[in-house]
């Protein structure tokens, strides 16, 4: 469940070590995720940190949306000196193709996801779910009224145990490949053989 859609056209990546991206197309990255926010009020380069998300699609680029295609990179501070990001992931490299991805969490979205989750399981009985959510994705953080695990809670409902834990990164699969993902939830559903 990753609550994630693009904000933007792609934009390549153009210099990056470790967890920082210092350039995207040539230019400071800071600069060039400011000029994306067209909101008309701007958003200070201090509240980056846990609010700018990056997307990598890792599907069809001019195909469709498909939000399981696309693993998310959250930002986790700044270096305003070298106006780079520094990310939760080591991963994004020059070369690669990136969009800034609007947040938002959508109730029906969660429905369908839980819809699809049984489905895959060919609605065998359920002894137990686990949801790890994006600690990021906290009403703290978020700065909502909105809990998603609530509403998962709500469709779940009360007569099969559910645990779970929020964490800095979450681990699923995207198209053929386990890796780890930010700013998602992961909804495991444990059922009968």
């Amino acid at each position: 469940m990753h609550g994630c859609k693009p904000a933007s056209s792609y934009k390549t990546i153009t210099r990056a070590e470790g967890p920082v991206v210092y350039e995207i197309d040539n230019r400071p990255a800071l600069e060039v995720i400011e000029e994306l926010f067209t909101t008309g009020q701007k958003v200070p380069w201090e509240q980056y940190p846990l609010f700018v998300t990056l997307g990598l699609n890792k599907g069809d680029k001019f195909g469709e949306f498909r939000e399981e295609d696309y693993a998310n990179r959250l930002c986790l501070a700044i270096d305003r000196e070298k106006k780079a990001l520094i990310m939760f992931e080591p991963d994004l490299i020059s070369g690669d193709q990136i969009q800034l991805m609007h947040r938002s969490i959508n109730l029906k979205y969660i429905q369908s996801g839980i819809d699809k989750l049984k489905a895959k399981s060919e609605n065998k009985k359920p002894i137990c779910y686990l949801y790890i959510n994006c600690a990021g994705r906290a009403k703290p953080f978020v700065g909502g009224e909105l809990e998603d695990v609530d509403e998962i809670q709500k469709i779940l409902g009360g007569n099969i145990p559910l645990t779970g834990f929020y964490s800095g990164v979450e681990i699923a699969k995207v198209r053929n490949r386990v890796q780890a993902l930010d700013w998602t939830g992961i909804l495991c559903m444990l059922v009968e053989d």
